[in-house]
């Protein structure tokens, strides 16, 4: 799904972070703060005392985490010490805030939040009640637990009766059914706060600027979401009818125009109508001329320009596509539209490869694919791996061409597996509208209803004995003179089924845990779960295409089983559940299935022994066999299996990512871990800080180097 649709929404009135009003700040701003420095000194109650305190905590700017937490503790120890439930919820509320914008530490937010929640019930106060309760689903859809996030926004409906807070809820919650592309439910939010924000601006009797602008940008989000589904009648409707709506208001609206515009030709495109296409493009572009905004003015026109290059180089006019292309690309590098570029370098590449410029081809390619890794855009970085691939193959570098197929299918795994946990997510996410506020909307989303069929997971045995048994079945029917002997032939049977069965246990239970398998045993499906505390450990050889240089591919594989091999031994005796292999990467997590308080010290341990076998090996084998990083992190994931055939135990979520980061950010023959897996151990280990660094999609993570135990 194409962020601009969650970034539209974003700036228009979805907030998703934390609903906290931010405090203005300029020349002013630190008069104000001394003046309410003083107020807290002159405060004639104690609740006029706690309502300064926390003024003085929204006046600080969100980077000055010390003085906005200090005096909302002040406030909250305060309204705790009088009693004054009030002051109580907005401490908690105000605390809430800075631990999710400031730390970003959502869990200890929901906490204040709920602490909120609380109190507000107990108290009466449902505005306050739902204004925390929201805030717990803003830091819910933080951490992705998307299922809690729902739930969380449904209690915010049924307290509240407030249409602007109903409009972003309602928006959030679109937000987050566009995430796991749950297509169909996100339309039917979105279409509520529609519905909503007409009945608004009808029961008001006129609509303002504001009131059109916004519905304009609903309608383009759902147009823009029925065209992720194909549903390209629905989405050329919308975006229609955004052109009506604004040519109703007095000033025009030339941004809203090109989006409407570029989503129509963007629309014909995918329908293979070339012709509608270049029309619609060529619009957006002569709008992008008379507008004023130079900003997005250049680069919608940066963006159109590529558009239209892809399009003639559909067409088969690689000349036409070659001077949009060019054109685009220019924009793009002299604005560092860093978003655009590996859109305008993929493009390049194929049209390169078009002219069988094999050389530039394979340079544009690449740096698409720079680009692409340091902004983790995996759909594109995918694609130009393929369009590599088949340059390789065109220049008659078949090694090349491979190596790069490789990395595409290997990414197209990953997409898959993010893919499947979207699917596990909405299969849980079982969600009903409020039929009073929402009854036009559920009637429209019962039409897209996810059905599906649970499917059922047998082994070999489970076949070979029901056969054995018809066939039995079969002959003792015919001949009942030869029932002593069918007696022996199903005593046989049984145990010739009873053999095959306990191998096809054993097997079972080296693919997923024990807890796992009889769960799929019993029931013939496994449910996803959440383990809440779990530490996840990530290894990498360093330099491993170099090693499959010098060795021959039956060393390579045979030295990969042996350090694999003794990775499973090291593991196993500290019980951690090893999860896959994939290629030279080894990923295994402790605290799963079965809860274990010393999760991070048992795979800490475990790394440290990894660590010190792959040394001893280097010495053994310095030419034959590899250097290891090893990262490590602690946290909540989610667990479950992937697949039908060839099924697989797998583990999902951000905790899983920054252990993968943390491998990255490692150096040869060390063990880096997180934050959150350093406080956990900081007093069994001895660790070396390295301080803050900046990780790609992440930003700044501390991080530390665990030495020896201590």
């Amino acid at each position: 799904m194409n962020n601009s649709v969650i970034y539209r929404l974003s700036i228009s009135f979805v907030c998703f972070v934390i609903g906290m009003p931010l405090s203005v700040y300029g020349q002013q701003a630190q008069r104000k703060i001394d003046s309410l420095i003083q107020a807290v000194n002159f405060a004639k109650s104690d609740t006029d005392k706690i309502n300064v305190l926390l003024a003085l905590s929204d006046a600080y700017k969100w980077s000055d985490i010390l003085y906005k937490t200090r005096y909302a503790k002040e406030a909250l120890q305060l309204a705790d010490r009088v009693k004054w439930d009030k002051g109580i919820i907005a401490a908690n509320i105000q605390l809430s805030g800075v631990c999710a914008v400031c730390n970003r530490d959502y869990t200890q937010s929901i906490k204040y939040a709920e602490k909120a929640a609380s109190v507000a019930k107990m108290s009466g106060n449902k505005i306050s009640e739902a204004h925390a309760i929201n805030q717990i689903g803003n830091n819910y859809m933080q951490l992705s637990q998307y299922e809690k996030a729902i739930e969380s926004y449904r209690e915010v409906l049924a307290l509240t009766s407030d249409p602007n807070v109903e409009l972003s809820v309602l928006a959030n919650m679109g937000v987050i059914y566009t995430q796991i592309a749950d297509f169909p439910k996100a339309i039917a939010c979105y279409d509520s706060s529609l519905l909503l924000l007409e009945t608004l601006v009808r029961e008001s009797g006129q609509a303002n600027i504001n009131d059109t602008l916004q519905e304009a940008l609903l309608l383009i989000t759902i147009a823009d979401l029925y065209r992720e589904m194909e549903d390209r009648d629905k989405a050329l409707a919308n975006y229609n009818k955004v052109l009506q709506l604004i040519k109703k208001v007095s000033a025009r609206q030339l941004y809203l125009e090109i989006l409407a515009l570029k989503g129509i030709a963007t629309a014909y495109y995918q329908m293979h109508n070339y012709d509608k296409a270049i029309e619609y493009y060529n619009a957006a572009l002569n709008i992008c001329i008379e507008t004023d905004d130079i900003i997005n003015k250049i680069k919608e026109e940066t963006h159109i320009n590529n558009q239209l290059g892809l399009v003639y180089l559909e067409m088969g006019d690689v000349a036409k596509a070659m001077t949009y292309a060019q054109r685009s690309l220019q924009q793009a590098e002299a604005n560092n539209y860093q978003d655009l570029l590996p859109q305008n370098y993929l493009n390049m590449g194929r049209i390169y490869t078009a002219l069988k410029d094999n050389k530039k081809a394979i340079g544009y390619l690449k740096k698409a694919i720079d680009h692409c890794k340091q902004s983790g855009a995996l759909v594109f970085e995918k694609d130009a791996l393929k369009a590599l691939s088949d340059a390789y193959e065109q220049a008659d570098e078949p090694a090349l061409a491979l190596d790069a197929f490789r990395q595409y299918k290997a990414i197209g795994d990953s997409l898959y597996s993010l893919n499947r946990v979207n699917e596990i997510t909405r299969i849980d996410l079982k969600y009903e509208y409020d039929s009073k506020k929402f009854a036009d909307s559920v009637s429209q989303a019962g039409n897209y209803q996810l059905k599906i069929q649970k499917q059922r997971v047998f082994t070999y045995s489970g076949f070979a004995g029901l056969a054995v048994v018809l066939v039995l079945a079969f002959f003792i029917y015919r001949n009942y003179s030869h029932q002593k002997k069918a007696n022996i032939l199903i005593s046989k049977a049984k145990d010739a089924v009873d053999e095959e069965k306990e191998k096809s246990d054993a097997l079972l239970l080296n693919i997923l845990p024990v807890d796992v398998a009889m769960e799929l045993k019993q029931h013939g499906d496994v449910r996803p779960k959440l383990f809440d505390n779990v530490t996840v450990l990530f290894t990498d050889f360093v330099s491993f295409t170099v090693a499959g240089d010098r060795l021959t591919p039956q060393q390579l594989v045979a030295e990969l089983h042996a350090c694999f091999k003794a990775f499973d031994v090291i593991i196993g005796k500290y019980k951690i559940e090893k999860i896959k292999t994939v290629g030279d990467a080894y990923l295994a997590v402790s605290g799963l299935p079965q809860s274990n308080a010393n999760h991070a010290e048992d795979i800490v341990k475990a790394a440290l022994e990894i660590r010190d076998f792959m040394a001893a090996r280097r010495k053994q084998f310095p030419e034959n066999t590899f250097e290891i990083r090893l990262g490590i992190n602690s946290g909540p994931v989610v667990a479950g299996i992937v697949g039908v055939k060839k099924f697989a135990y797998d583990i999902w979520g951000d905790t899983v990512n920054v252990a993968a980061r943390m491998e990255q950010y490692s150096q040869e023959g060390k063990v880096n871990i997180s934050e959150k897996t350093y406080a956990l151990v900081k007093d069994k280990f001895h660790c070396t800080d390295r301080g803050v660094l900046n990780v790609k999609n992440k930003g700044h993570m501390n991080m530390y180097f665990v030495e020896a135990i201590s």
